[in-house]
């Protein structure tokens, strides 16, 4: 048969489309295409889908989050394959963890001439790895995510699996035993499941063996929630511009878009805007002086100090007098809050041994 000639029949979006259909039909899901939510995906070509019960069906409640990432390029593995990014469960105190999957796939692009086609294969591949992540977002488990590493449950759900045929040759030649047999295995995926392995174990396991992030958890204290603000700008590694030369890093200016985070929490405002000033000043003078200094001795705490330099306490330390209470207060409330943020966050990168932003420095 010519697979071509067949291709010509599933065209991409014409066939994802039909699939996710089918999905609607026998679960009664409903697929709304996040497009314009391109700060929620990795990459300007992935299909982001928020997935609905059907009202009639299912009374419309949210189910998850599906991501199509389709289209081969650069860096991107090859294959076709489904990640659970963040599994489904009821957490302890009855509140739920919606899921997220996504379908990564590395079929033809669309071309000015043609569609992308999708031979006999590539449909049946889609539509296995499409059935996995319909699984994902279905699973409605009453724990957190399985406790195993990867390669610990497959070969223990392999034995489970394959003790069944054990089970079938075991009660025909005992015949009354059977039931015996059959309490005991399913006794003990339960035991390994509460006792052997802990739940804990699998974000980490996922996280090291199939997005290579390590994830180690330190302890911090800071004085209050402005200088943790301070604190998260100076441990992100792609706050600052690097200069033209890209030998340096241009503590001048923050990079576009990297302070959106924070509209959710303190909105723009002139106040805001010499806060930012404050920060991209005090941050390289901040480092030079813990460079030189030692890093567990937090001069900040003094609130008379000159750290991170005086010109730079000259510059925000200004106070108005509240006349009817006869209290002076500081104007720039946040000002003692930006030196205590980069240093908690400097001492973090030393204990944690964080990598600093990535320079191109010449050899």
């Amino acid at each position: 048969m010519d697979q071509e000639k067949i291709a010509e029949y599933f065209p991409l979006q014409h066939t994802v489309s039909h699939m996710l259909s089918i999905f609607k039909t026998l679960f009664g899901f409903v697929f709304h295409n996040k497009g314009g939510h391109q700060e929620h995906v990795w990459h300007d070509e992935v299909l982001l889908f928020s997935v609905w019960d059907d009202v009639e069906q299912g009374g419309g409640g949210f189910i998850g989050y599906l991501y199509l990432d389709l289209f081969p390029r650069e860096g991107k593995t090859t294959g076709a394959a489904n990640f659970n990014v963040v599994p489904g469960y009821t957490r302890e105190d009855d509140s739920r963890q919606y899921p997220a999957t996504a379908l990564v796939c590395d079929v033809s692009r669309p071309t000015t001439e043609s569609p992308s086609l999708l031979r006999h294969d590539e449909v049946v591949t889609l539509f296995h790895e499409l059935g996995h992540a319909i699984h994902d977002l279905v699973a409605n488990i009453k724990s957190g995510p399985s406790s195993t590493r990867t390669a610990i449950c497959r070969i223990l759900l392999r034995i489970c699996i394959l003790s069944q045929w054990i089970l079938a040759l075991g009660a025909a030649a005992t015949k009354r035993w059977d039931a015996y047999l059959i309490c005991f295995w399913i006794a003990f995926p339960i035991f390994c499941h509460a006792y052997l392995i802990s739940p804990s174990l699998y974000p980490k396991s996922w996280s090291e063996n199939q997005a290579n992030i390590k994830v180690r958890r330190y302890s911090t204290t800071v004085s209050t929630c402005r200088s943790l603000l301070n604190t998260i700008i100076a441990l992100n590694p792609d706050t600052f511009n690097l200069t033209a030369d890209k030998k340096a890093i241009d503590y001048t200016s923050f990079k576009p878009g990297v302070m959106k985070w924070l509209d959710h929490i303190l909105s723009e405002s002139a106040s805001r805007e010499a806060w930012e000033q404050a920060t991209r000043e005090a941050t390289p003078l901040a480092l030079k002086e813990l460079s030189s200094n030692p890093i567990n001795s937090p001069s900040f705490s003094d609130p008379n100090s000159d750290f991170p330099g005086s010109a730079w306490n000259a510059k925000y330390r200004k106070f108005s007098v509240n006349r009817d209470a006869g209290e002076k207060n500081e104007a720039n409330y946040w000002r003692r809050f930006v030196p205590e943020g980069i240093y908690i966050a400097a001492k973090i990168q030393k204990e944690a041994q964080i990598p600093q932003q990535e320079t191109f420095q010449s050899t």
